[in-house]
């Protein structure tokens, strides 16, 4: 569908003005001389924690301020306060604006597309900003899924391993899908907000105004509306040279000096143009090199590589590809690339709606989600990349003598401590009979649906059936900051044998229980010492020493064996005396 400016895409820019605000490719073409009251690259941060260090990294020319909890802001020019979710809104209304009209007809609900990063609260942020546009969420699809399903894949009884190459206009993401007959899955995800359109378009225009002071010794970058109307003809040409090999720029009276006018004519070749952002291009590829590497794959094992976003219509990225894996991209000549989302979101819309789609769509979760163990030990239920929706079931059981409470705390992240996760959620089961430990039996129960919201059930299952279990549900997964999403994804180290959990624990309850067993073979003193040295043990393992190994457990193990014999007869003589 074409928007009211005529185009069949709209930048995700919003501008406040004295006539209102601007969205799209208006609000863009104005954002350099308003800058302060121009707002962009919100995706990025939607929903997640306020970090002043981060944003401060993003370098975004209007002013980022805390929000209401540890939410995110925007203060514009004239000291107003917007909201995140306010903003997107103005995009998702014009998009709805523009549907309405095309259709004739009122528009109630939508499918999504999202990164395959975002977490709930971005999800959730996302939804609120759909509602305060009049929009119910009738799907979030992953958009590497989408561009899977526009491009055909899902239809047919065959198995594939898929790259999607997303390079949009601020992000470069990469996905790693599974193809198997109608069921398609995200695999693996990684994303960069360091190479984008936005970032060609940067040295595009640095080229062009460092060419102009060479010549005119007038530095284009300290005029506003100098500037403005050269990053606008640049993104022109820019797409221009997609598809001819020279393209002129001609900004006449751009700027001046005592001896008058100036005005800048640069033709410039595709072959410059590529030369100046080829680097990027090649950050991109060490990326897809650092994937295939962490998933053990080579460039073999993938059969198809599939283009997202504007800034892959470029002629040297495609170039690139190919030389890279040694096949041509895959490509199909009715789907451009920064539409074929949208078709695919289409596609998914179909099936929201009961009507016949062929192809089965399975989203994933991008972190582990577990619960906390003793020792602070993180045992995961749902691994990474578990296609959603989802449902499993695990035990717990108490730590320690006539425990009647027990704390769940479910965690999402990669790391196998839990504090270095984010805590989704918290709940108490309560007033458990009073047993020795190891012997009540928790259910606990985790189901996610398809849009990755979570709930989670916790039962004694020895309860009578009339007890009723205890449910939550995690509406919101805490806000992150874009650096603790990224640090989250990442695989961290085994922790040390020290904490790895329930096995070690095990083995001290164990060795515990054998003590009491010797209570009339042991004297006091010798008992108490061996408890003393099992405690100490324990609490080495709380703190995560390195010292807290299984090896010592069996030090203690064969002491006490060796006490216990030598106890043994010398009791033994003393009997038979």
């Amino acid at each position: 569908m074409e928007n009211i400016e005529g185009e069949r895409t709209t930048p995700t820019y919003v501008a406040n003005t004295d006539e209102g605000f601007l969205v799209g490719i208006t609000a863009r073409k104005q954002a350099v001389r308003n800058p302060e009251n121009t707002f962009f690259g919100i995706r990025a941060i939607l929903g997640t924690k306020y970090d002043k260090e981060i944003l401060d990294r993003l370098a975004m020319p209007y002013k980022i301020t805390p929000g209401a909890g540890t939410s995110i802001s925007i203060q514009d020019g004239g000291g107003q306060i917007h909201t995140l979710e306010s903003v997107c809104s103005h995009v998702i209304s014009r998009m709805k604006e523009t549907a309405e009209n095309t259709l004739g007809e009122k528009v109630e609900s939508a499918v999504v597309g999202i990164p395959p990063s975002y977490d709930d609260a971005q999800k959730e942020a996302l939804s609120k900003s759909m509602t305060a546009s009049g929009l119910k969420v009738a799907a979030l699809v992953s958009e590497p899924i989408a561009a899977a399903m526009a491009y055909g894949f899902g239809r047919e009884p065959v198995n594939k391993n898929l790259l999607v190459y997303d390079l949009g206009g601020r992000c470069f993401d990469l996905s790693l899908l599974k193809v198997s007959g109608s069921t398609i899955e995200v695999t693996e995800h990684i994303h960069t907000d360091e190479v984008g359109g936005h970032h060609f378009d940067k040295l595009f225009v640095d080229y062009l105004a460092d060419d102009f002071q060479q010549k005119e010794n007038i530095d284009l970058r300290q005029n506003i509306a100098a500037i403005q109307k050269l990053v606008n003809a640049a993104e022109v040409s820019k797409c221009e040279l997609s598809t001819s090999n020279v393209n002129e720029i001609n900004l006449p009276f751009i700027a001046g000096d005592a001896s008058g006018p100036k005005h800048l004519v640069n033709k410039v070749s595709r072959t410059k143009l590529e030369s100046i952002t080829l680097p990027l291009i090649n950050k991109s590829i060490d990326m897809m090199k650092a994937l295939l590497e962490k998933k053990s794959l080579s460039t073999r094992d993938i059969d198809e590589l599939l283009l997202v976003g504007g800034q892959a219509k470029m002629p040297r990225v495609s170039e690139e590809l190919e030389a890279f894996f040694g096949k041509p991209v895959f490509k199909t000549p009715s789907i451009s690339p920064d539409e074929v989302v949208a078709l695919g979101l289409l596609l998914c819309g179909a099936e929201a709606s009961q009507q016949k789609v062929e192809a089965l769509v399975y989203d994933n979760t991008p972190f582990d989600i577990g619960i906390e163990t003793r020792g602070g030990v993180m045992s995961v239920l749902v691994p990474r990349n578990t296609s959603l929706p989802c449902n499993v079931t695990a035990f717990l059981t108490t730590t320690t003598d006539n425990q009647t409470d027990i704390d769940i705390r479910l965690f999402q992240g990669n790391s196998s401590i839990s504090s270095k996760n984010l805590q989704l959620a918290k709940m108490a089961l309560q007033a458990l009979p009073r047993s020795l430990k190891g012997e009540p039996k928790i259910e606990i129960s985790i189901d996610i649906n398809k849009d990755g919201l979570i709930s989670i059930i916790a039962k004694d299952y020895f309860a009578p059936p009339e007890q009723e279990p205890i449910k939550i549900g995690v509406q919101n997964m805490g806000n992150l900051s874009p650096d603790q999403i990224t640090e989250l994804q990442k695989p961290q180290q085994p922790p040390t044998t020290s904490v790895i959990g329930n096995e070690f624990y095990e083995e001290l309850y164990t060795l515990e229980r054998a003590l009491h067993g010797y209570r009339k073979i042991l004297n006091d003193d010798d008992r108490a010492d061996f408890l003393k040295a099992v405690e100490d043990l324990r609490l080495e393992a709380e703190k995560g020493s390195p010292e807290a190994t299984s090896a010592k457990i069996e030090t203690i193990r064969v002491d006490l064996a060796k006490k216990v014999v030598e106890t043994t007869r010398e009791n033994n003589k003393k009997r038979f005396k």
